[in-house]
């Protein structure tokens, strides 16, 4: 099998290669080819131990910070770039619209993967006016507070670098793409399953997640003392709680950390964790690709997780 290893952190690549987890993965697993997929700075050189040699490429991507260089989005395709980030926004901040979350982002995906000008959107004075009139439409959710100019800028370029994932060159088919994987194995949740989500609606790879602690539990104890306003906070959140619930419903497996839940060993041992999910996960079916069915949407092959379905 060929897997696609996502994650995101500041660590090194031999952090991450070497030592780390994701390194003690591929190497319990030597009879498949695994590729990094790392979001986030890759920090400096120092070594960590030798990468195993399953692990045959490491493909870097930073969102944080100064947005990359990319070309301005054609003028007849920014409508449909602003149609689809409104639904974004409604989803985040009318309850009543939450159920769009995924049809919207997967709609950016699309886009973005036709020129990868989407980050320049993001950050254009136009994506602002529509985070604005929306946040500030009657039904939105403002019990934070009522969004002032400065937290419509803030949170605009916040959201700008948590979606660059959708824009990353990582989709095509090819030997270093994730169409071309026959599994996606996320680290931790958060922004690095993005990938993994835009891969299975494009292509169908099916997906794991593995998390080491609760991802978005962290997220709400680090919003406490962000250096943001209230309705600033209020926003990021509600994306972090519609990507989790996205990401739960559309994973094939979930392998939890078990000092949160007080059972397994995968954290401890990663060659645990990988002869769980390598027995369970589903694989691409012999002679075709997986992809929409005639019927319905893609499927990774088993049903999609739900809270009631796991165990206390």
């Amino acid at each position: 099998m060929r897997i696609a290893l996502l994650t995101e952190g500041t660590r090194t690549v031999a952090q991450r290669t070497g030592g780390g987890w994701c390194g003690r993965l591929a190497g319990a697993l030597a009879e498949h080819e695994f590729q990094l997929y790392l979001l986030g700075a890759g920090g400096g050189p120092e070594d960590a131990g030798p990468a195993p040699s399953s692990l045959t490429a490491v493909h870097e991507l930073p969102i944080w910070g100064r947005r990359p260089g990319a070309g301005r989005l054609a003028v007849h395709r920014r409508p449909a770039c602003a149609a689809a980030y409104e639904g974004l926004v409604r989803a985040l901040v009318t309850p009543g619209e939450r159920s769009q979350f995924g049809p919207a982002l997967y709609r950016l995906a699309e886009l973005a993967g036709q020129d990868g000008a989407l980050p320049a959107f993001l950050a254009s004075g136009r994506a602002h006016r529509i985070l604005e009139k929306v946040w500030r439409a009657p039904g939105a959710e403002t019990a934070a507070g009522q969004p002032l100019v400065r937290d419509v800028l803030v949170a605009g370029d916040l959201l700008e670098q948590l979606l660059r994932p959708l824009s990353a060159p990582w989709y095509g088919s090819g030997p270093t793409g994730l169409g071309g994987a026959d599994l996606c194995h996320v680290v931790g949740g958060g922004p690095a399953a993005l990938p993994a989500l835009v891969a299975k609606h494009l292509h169908g790879v099916p997906f794991v997640l593995t998390e080491h602690g609760l991802h978005l539990r962290e997220q709400y104890r680090g919003y406490r003392t962000a250096p943001y306003r209230w309705p600033v906070r209020a926003l990021l959140l509600a994306f972090f709680r519609l990507l989790s619930a996205e990401t739960y419903r559309q994973a094939a497996v979930l392998t939890p950390d078990p000092r949160t839940t007080g059972s397994g060993s995968c954290a401890a041992a990663p060659s645990q964790a990988a002869s769980g999910w390598c027995t369970r996960a589903p694989r691409r079916p012999a002679g075709r690709r997986p992809g929409r069915s005639p019927s319905g949407p893609r499927s990774s092959g088993l049903a999609p997780w739900s809270p009631a379905a796991t165990p206390n």
